[in-house]
């Protein structure tokens, strides 16, 4: 791997030479992080041409990629092949990555204990990358955080550590992700958005995803922060609000489904959300927590958002008390049995994480239910401090339930089934809208 000279001129030649290479696919990329979105990326890179290497803490998913299969329930092995002849995966040696001449950073960036900001798996990447940090090299942080935190946080470390200058030295941009596992369409992770805050480094940053992305660039680090997670925000509020309107529109006798098909038809000034048991995964339960932390500590105030998250957030409660409300009186004084159908927090992928499916179990649980669930994409579950196994499908259908509830709608399970397990069956999704078939009555929540 041949080393970019920069000069203390800036970055200004050196971006024509890095884009050269980066067009003769003459560049060493390092992804640092090889979960839900670092995995997607790699092979993206390698499909592209470049020579790839993994760097990930976890020997599960390097055992795993090692023996040529996917850690990621959502990606097959075979989808892995345009991987095998340009990388290799490592865990970091002696406290630094890989050498690369670009190094991608796609680490988790949850909340700590106290609901705060948890940057700690970024400043453990910078920590990584900045000993093994090159002259004209290239560091793009992907993971979502607050406005200001790729300059305050990841910058310092990585000049203090390479002894190097962003901006001067070496390229720093902010380029968040856009994945969406398990989701029909390519085409929406390839619109991407980069930031940095000097041209040569927006060119540099520009120059490698083009080569695999649809990359719009904006003037500032900041501003990529704080889009993607407007990006999320919005989602949230629609999904608040759509959540909001089915409960009215059910009160008046309405199908609220029918009602959102409806306004669907519109084709301008309307945009349709789903309600539904609640929000999970690693973006929207987060990332508008990680504005409104921000704005806080400036004086301001996102009122609006935090309703929104107080609305979605009652939701797995509400869904529970419609089920215990509607479940008959048990012979043995027990409050009934329930499989709860779904545990990963959106179709089609094996994530649990937030997943409203958690809050559920362990809500039912604490009311005296027992509880089991079924997810062929989530063989395992904790909740309530029990780590709990999903029950095959077939051998839950063949068990007597006081009540199914749906809470994530997998293509490959076959919802009408469960018309035959219990006598109520709870929808969170309409998964069973006009499906026939079996003597439980569908409760819609």
């Amino acid at each position: 791997m041949a080393e970019c000279g920069a000069t203390a001129e800036g970055l200004a030649l050196e971006a024509a030479r890095f884009i050269a290479r980066v067009e003769d696919r003459d560049l060493t990329v390092c992804v640092l992080g090889l979960g839900y979105v670092g995995l997607p990326l790699a092979l993206d890179l390698a499909r592209a041409g470049f020579a790839v290497v993994g760097c990930d803490s976890s020997p599960a998913v390097l055992a795993s990629l090692a023996a040529r299969r996917s850690p990621l329930p959502h990606i097959a092995d075979a989808a892995l092949e345009a991987l095998w002849p340009r990388f290799a995966a490592a865990a970091p040696v002696a406290g630094r990555a890989p050498p690369a001449d670009v190094y991608l950073i796609c680490v988790p960036t949850p909340l700590s204990p106290s609901g705060a900001p948890d940057m700690g798996a970024v400043i453990e990447a910078a920590e990584l990358v900045g000993p093994a940090l090159t002259r004209g090299a290239l560091v793009a942080l992907e993971s979502t955080v607050y406005p200001g935190a790729t300059a305050e946080v990841l910058r310092p470390r990585l000049e203090q550590l390479s002894g190097l200058r962003a901006g001067r030295d070496f390229a720093l941009a902010h380029a968040p992700e856009r994945q969406n596992p398990g989701g029909a369409s390519v085409e929406q992770s390839r619109r991407r958005l980069v930031g940095a805050d000097s041209h040569a480094e927006r060119e540099m940053a520009l120059g490698l995803y083009r080569t695999f992305a649809e990359p719009a660039a904006v003037d500032s680090l900041a501003t990529a922060e704080a889009a993607k997670l407007s990006e999320n925000v919005f989602r949230l509020v629609n999904i608040a609000l759509a959540n909001e309107l089915a409960a009215t529109f059910r009160g008046m006798g309405l199908d609220p489904w029918a009602v959102a098909r409806a306004a669907a038809t519109k084709p301008f000034g309307f945009m349709p959300f789903a309600a539904g048991p609640g929000v999970g995964g690693h973006c929207i339960p987060v990332d508008p927590v990680y504005l409104t932390w921000r704005a806080e500590g400036m004086g301001l105030n996102l009122p609006l958002v935090d309703a929104a998250r107080d609305i979605v957030g009652r939701r797995p409660g509400e869904v529970c008390a419609e089920v215990l409300a509607a479940l008959p009186p048990r012979a043995d004084g027990g409050r009934g049995r329930i499989l709860v159908v779904g545990a990963a927090y959106k179709r089609n992928v094996g994530d649990a994480r937030h997943s409203p499916a958690v809050e559920i179990i362990e809500i039912l649980s604490e009311a005296g239910c027992e509880t089991a669930y079924c997810d062929p994409f989530v063989p395992q579950l904790e909740a309530g401090g029990r780590m709990l196994s999903a029950a095959p499908v077939d051998e839950a259908l063949a068990r007597d339930w006081d009540a199914v509830v749906i809470v994530t709608d997998h293509d490959r399970v076959d919802h009408a089934a469960f018309l035959r397990a219990a006598p109520l069956v709870f929808d969170t999704r309409n998964v069973l809208a006009g499906v026939a078939g079996g003597s439980a009555r569908v409760v819609q929540v």
